[in-house]
């Protein structure tokens, strides 16, 4: 928690010496911490205009069962109600679930991309940067 927040300060301070351009977080955040409150400190920001929740490249062995996003949401105090279809969603796609979440009363929500490498995705990113006027990036998450 405080190491995330020293780094969104620290990246939250580099934003604001260059001019406003699009902002992306790449996240991923392993199935044994507790991602929801690493989301929260980034979500409430507010300055995410896209985020990725991307795949390792290496995973340690786990015996823990990953969490579906409705018991993630639940350990960390939200009421909820439904969590949607019964389909097994990947670690990643859970994660993506959890920020919509936390997206839906919020003006504006974030484009939200998952199960894609970090590669692919600063690869996406660069060729959705047609006029080159450049994108902040964050790249962060919890091993």
């Amino acid at each position: 928690g405080e190491s995330m927040k020293a780094c969104l300060n620290w990246f939250q301070y580099q934003l604001k010496k260059t001019a406003k351009r699009k902002c992306t977080l790449i996240f991923n955040c392993s199935h044994e911490r507790k991602p929801v409150p690493l989301m929260q400190l980034l979500h409430k920001c507010q300055i995410f205009d896209s985020v990725y929740f991307c795949t390792p490249d290496f995973e340690r062995p786990s015996k823990e069962e990953k969490p579906c996003a409705k018991t993630l949401l639940k350990e960390a105090g939200y009421i909820i109600d439904d969590e949607g279809g019964g389909s097994i969603l990947t670690w990643q796609e859970t994660l993506a679930k959890v920020w919509s979440f936390l997206d839906r009363d919020m003006e504006h929500r974030c484009t939200l991309a998952s199960n894609i490498k970090v590669a692919d995705a600063l690869n996406c990113l660069k060729r959705h940067d047609k006029n080159h006027t450049g994108i902040d990036i964050l790249v962060v998450g919890s091993l």
